[in-house]
Formats: structure tokens, sequence, C-alpha cells
């Protein structure tokens, strides 16, 4: 991302961060008519849990996983539940407003609370999703070809190895015969001799392991990404076609991110040219707002991921509002997509109507 562009993010980012925080401190401080004292309490801790966020920021690709760069990252997650569930209350207000004080008290309890199981939710392991779609033109000795999904493993200094290493043993237990990982691999650059190198490699398939590059990925750097993904033995499909087990052709695009940095992409046509429109075609999108064209363009079945399932209200009624195939298996005609909510989380490490997740897809034939 170029400067200019940085600094108008980093302003707005701001801007909105400051709002959120205003608006959840005003409610809390309104409705509960705290003394002077109290008053300069929250004081402090709003002010310091707001700038926790932005030392983890800049401290997270310095230091290894910490309880305290995720706590900054968790006080986000926090502002933003209490945003919306605050906003709820004052819906409720209008009706009762008699009982500001206790619909306050009872609100910041809902908060707390529901920030306390997100972390403690979004700290399991991902939970595995098995699903069987058909396929037209899928030749009798591909039924029953199975493919593992991986998406925004996010992996850096806010994901430990000790996840990693159960999430790559959980993987191949499933015994895939293809793993595809959707984007977003890496959270920021990571060096090709780090631990995360060697767990990678231990992906065990038949037929490999494929990866596209999601916005992340160029953040931290495409050819660092590509280096990183050769030493662990991910083959990156950057705007190109493959065949794998003798007639399933799997195309792969970069991200859309590309385009800040001066990359131009070809077009989706372009590249499904590569494919034999009489075999299956499977497509690796990061993110699945490319999926109403690549159905007209004859793709079989989309894997995409980006959007997380919002992870926390309201990002989460944000996502659902704003697209079409925010996260689970859809279907247009003869076409398939499934948007995985991610293997594991960005940004706040909570998750309050979701849970990361590695699928099992397996093929029939259609």
């Amino acid at each position: 991302m170029n400067r200019p562009g940085f600094v108008f993010f980093l302003l707005m980012f701001t801007l909105i961060y400051s709002g959120l925080h205003y608006f959840f401190y005003r409610q809390i401080v309104s409705g509960l008519g705290l003394s002077r004292t109290s008053l300069m309490i929250a004081r402090i801790v709003f002010l310091a849990g707001g700038l926790s966020y932005y030392v983890m920021l800049f401290l997270r690709h310095r230091f290894p996983i910490s309880s305290f760069l995720l706590g900054g990252a968790a006080w986000f997650g926090l502002v933003c539940i209490g945003f919306s569930f605050f906003a709820v209350k004052i819906l409720v207000t209008l009706a009762v407003p008699q009982h500001t004080r206790v619909l306050t008290l009872i609100t910041l309890c809902l908060t707390l609370a529901a920030a306390v199981y997100s972390v403690v939710n979004a700290a399991r392991q991902p939970c595995i999703r098995r699903f069987s779609i058909p396929v037209e033109n899928l030749s009798s000795d591909l039924a029953g070809f199975t493919i593992l999904h991986l998406s925004d493993l996010h992996l850096g200094s806010m994901t430990s190895s000790q996840w990693l290493q159960k999430t790559v043993d959980t993987c191949n237990g499933l015994n895939p015969d293809l793993v595809v990982i959707t984007g977003d691999v890496l959270d920021h650059h990571i060096d090709v001799s780090s631990d995360y190198t060697g767990l990678l490699k231990q992906l065990a398939a038949g037929h490999g392991v494929f990866a596209v590059t999601g916005n992340h990925d160029f953040y931290s750097g495409k050819e660092g990404f590509i280096e990183f993904a050769k030493a662990a033995g991910i083959t990156v499909l950057d705007n190109r076609a493959v065949t794998v087990a003798g007639s399933l052709q799997v195309a792969g695009i970069d991200d859309f991110a590309a385009r800040r940095f001066g990359v131009q992409l070809p077009s989706l046509a372009q590249i499904l040219q590569q494919c034999d429109s009489d075999k299956p075609v499977i497509l690796l999108a990061h993110r699945p707002t490319v999926f109403e064209e690549a159905e007209q363009h004859g793709v079989d079945l989309q894997f995409s991921g980006h959007f997380h399932a919002g992870q926390i209200p309201p990002l989460d009624l944000i996502i659902y509002v704003s697209y079409r195939y925010p996260w689970g298996l859809y279907r247009k005609n003869k076409a398939h997509i499934y948007t995985s909510c991610g293997t594991n989380t960005w940004g706040p490490p909570m998750r309050l109507f979701s849970r990361s997740e590695i699928v099992l897809l397996t093929l029939q034939r259609g």
C-alpha cells in the first residue's frame, strides 16, 4: 500500500475506532451516573485500553506472542461488542426509560460475558465441517475425492506453533486427497527459517497442497510469501491452472490487493482459458466476490475465505448484509462455492457466533 493510501486508511480507522470508544464510554458513564472517582477510573481504563491496541499493532512484528499483545487485540473486540449491545440497549430504553440504570448494568454484564466467551471460543481448535457436493463431468475414478480447505491462517506473532501443530495433525488425520489454502497464510512477513515453515511442510495430501494469495500475503510482501510457501511445500497458483489426479483442474487467482501495489491482474476469463471446460474446474480465490463471474465461465466449485464470518458484532452483521456469499456452502445453477469463516482469527482473537474451521469436501458425480 502506498504511503498516502496508508495514511488515509490510518486516519479513517482512528476516526471509527475513536467513535466506537466514545459511544461505549458515554453509554456507561451516562447510564450509571458515576461518581467523580469512578469517572476518572473509567477514563483511565478507556484511554489505556484504546492505546493498547495501537501498541499491539506496532509491537506484534517485533515480539513473540504474549498476553499483552492478545490483550490489546481483545480490547478492540470488547469495544466492538459493547458498541453493538449498547446500540440495542438504546432501543430498549425507548420503551422503558425509567429503567436506564438497570438496563445499562445488564448490558455491561452481557458485553463482558460475551467478550470472555468470544476469547474462549476463538482459542479452541478449529472444528471439522464435512460436505459432499455433486460435480458435473467428474470421472468415476474421482468419485469420493476429498479436498481439505484451509483459509486465513494469519500466521504471525498472534499465532503459536503449538496451535499450528495441532491443526496440521488434525488435517493429516483426515487423509485428504488434496489440500487447498485460500489466502492470508501470513499475517506479516515471516522468515523461511521459522517454525511455521516446517510445520506446514508436514501437511500431507495425495495430490499436493495448493494456495493462492490473500490481501495480507501482499501486505507482508508477495515475494517473501512465495519463498515461504515454496519452503513449506506449498504450490502457489498465482493466476494459473494445473491439473491434478488426471482430470481435476485447479485454478488460482491473486487477490485484488495486488492492484494496490501496482500489479496488473489478468481477468478471470483469461485464467480460466487455461482449463478444459469438459473437465471439472475448481477455482481458488481469496474473496468470494468473483463467484458470479466464475459460474458464468463454467467453474464447478470455488473455495474462498477473507470475511471470517465477521467474528464479532457488529462486523458479522455488516458482512452478512453487504455480501452474497459471506460464509458457508452456496449453490448457483450447477456451481458451488464454499466460503470459509477462517481456520484462524484476525485482529481480535475472538469469535462470538462462529468458530474457526477446517472443511473437508467430498466430490460426487453430479
